[in-house]
């Protein structure tokens, strides 16, 4: 039986990480999300200028990490699932682990949608047009980013936190006392 090829602790650390990956990447979500916001207040100058190489620095250092920490849930949600169907199924959690790896999936499914928005600060798209963009014309970096923020914070209400709340249900329905 595949659930006996792990030892008690192995398991038992099998089935919380879903929680403890989904909980470090709804953090992280909401880090960016409140870091990001308060660069594109009005009172704040100089955003247009400082935004590009900042939000570059901070993409390409943090990719890693939001990808690692999906990849994370959804395969230990998985391996959960196949290595300990049977338990999970006598407890009622086996959906929840399921809707978790989707979830957690499911945040790639808005990289389409933010794709713009990045390759934009990236290439410092609103800088060459921040003339334009003072005339009502083209887009700043600001609004590039507002865009951005605008996909993130429903990423994060619906995938991240989706994630974290089916894998809180996951973990909580199976560890409960009979």
């Amino acid at each position: 039986m595949a659930s006996q090829l792990l030892s008690p602790k192995a398991t038992t650390l099998l089935l919380t990480t879903p929680l403890i990956s989904s909980s470090c990447s709804l953090w992280f979500s909401l880090d960016q999300h409140c870091f990001f916001s308060n660069l594109v207040k009005p009172n704040v100058r100089g955003a247009d200028e400082v935004l590009p190489p900042y939000f570059a620095n901070t993409f390409w250092a943090n990719l890693w990490k939001v990808v690692g920490l999906l990849g994370v849930t959804t395969w230990s949600s998985v391996g959960a699932i196949y290595l300990s169907r049977p338990l999970l199924r006598a407890r009622g959690s086996f959906p929840w682990y399921v809707a978790t790896a989707a979830l957690a999936t499911g945040h790639l499914f808005f990289v389409p949608l933010v794709a713009p928005s990045v390759a934009a600060l990236i290439e410092d798209r609103g800088h060459q047009a921040s003339s334009e963009a003072k005339k009502g014309k083209g887009k700043s970096n600001s609004d590039y980013m507002r865009d951005w923020l605008g996909v993130n914070l429903v990423r994060m209400v619906t995938a991240d936190l989706g994630a974290w709340v089916c894998a809180v249900v996951a973990v909580t329905t199976t560890f409960a006392l009979p």
